[in-house]
């Protein structure tokens, strides 16, 4: 008699590959795969472990495809670099009492390569298990011989912008310099080089999710962008204590009203979009009692931001009135 768990994958990229060659000793293994559909959907979700190995971005999507044909004791796991946003799409679209196990493998296929999978970590969060479900994945993960680390998505994420988020967007931006090995070069030059070839095997898909979709990467690029650029005024002016000069103050200034013109931008992109669906609806374009919300809402932050709430209000007024102009 065959006690053997069966395992479904969905998602055949670089890592689903690497997981099924992985996983393939200890269980049936069933793939399926938007551009290799060997076997049904259906057909592969019907398994023990159902191993969600997607892009973040195409979570949702694929919760709502297998929702309405899994078993209830199917135990679901993702494994994608961000957790919260993941989470909340699994308990949102899968079945209120289906397990599931949020992980992070903290490895792929280049690292997997070089040092082999024993010993390396894999993040895992409970999200909906049983005790007993829990040992079945976590024996799993013994027979592979990898370090689990227990943690909760929030954690992982705060954790992983600075790890992972931040270290790819610097190999990405060693990309735009063209690095490459040298003869008159220093160690930490080519553990450069090393760095930027290692995060461009990766998709861009896999860059932008993990900056987009993890809600503590925009403040780490943002401390990133300001350090440099007090290193780069400390640098042109002179080590003056970081004191502040009237052009470093004007650099600043400089920076905001970009943020400011994108920030407007995005708003009227969004209200673009509200105004069309207004038209569907056929609903009148001006709001009068959302409007006097906003301002309200809006002499409420300036007090507490100890500016005057008529400044404030006069912009918003201007910036109202383009809004509607964008909506007509």
């Amino acid at each position: 008699m065959n006690n053997k768990p069966t395992f479904g994958i969905i998602g055949f990229g670089r890592f689903g590959k690497l997981w099924a060659r992985a996983i393939a000793p200890f269980g049936e293994v069933k793939i399926f795969d938007k551009k290799n559909k060997k076997n049904t959907l259906v057909d592969t979700i019907n398994c023990d472990l159902l191993f969600l190995l997607v892009p973040i971005s195409e979570i949702e999507s694929i919760c709502k495809k297998i929702a309405p044909h899994l078993k209830p004791n199917t135990i679901i796991i993702d494994a994608c670099s961000v957790k919260t946003h993941p989470v909340k799409m699994m308990k949102k679209w899968l079945p209120a009492k289906q397990p599931i196990i949020a992980t992070h493998p903290l490895f792929g296929p280049d690292s997997i390569q070089k040092n082999g999978i024993a010993k390396q970590k894999i993040a895992i969060s409970t999200i909906r298990t049983s005790s007993k479900e829990l040992e079945k994945f976590e024996n799993l993960l013994k027979k592979l011989h990898l370090e689990i680390i227990k943690t909760t998505p929030r954690e992982h994420d705060k954790q992983m912008a600075r790890s992972q988020a931040l270290v790819h967007l610097l190999g990405r931006a060693l990309a735009k310099l063209h690095l490459k090995p040298q003869e008159i070069s220093t160690p930490d030059y080519q553990a450069l080089v090393q760095m930027n070839n290692m995060v461009n095997n990766d998709t861009w898909e896999l860059f932008y999710d993990m900056q987009r979709k993890n809600p503590y990467a925009k403040n780490i690029r943002k401390a990133l962008i300001r350090a440099l650029q007090q290193f780069e005024d400390t640098i042109q002016e002179g080590p003056t204590k970081l004191k502040p000069t009237i052009a470093s103050l004007r650099r600043k200034i400089d920076t905001l009203d970009k943020e400011i013109i994108e920030t407007i931008s995005k708003r009227l992109a969004i209200v673009e979009e509200i105004g069309a669906l207004k038209k569907q609806q056929q609903l009148k374009i001006k709001d009068s009692t959302r409007e006097n919300k906003l301002h309200n809402l809006h002499e409420i932050l300036a007090k507490k931001r100890n500016i005057d709430p008529k400044t404030i209000h006069h912009i918003f007024t201007l910036l109202m009135k383009e809004s509607r102009r964008a909506q007509l």
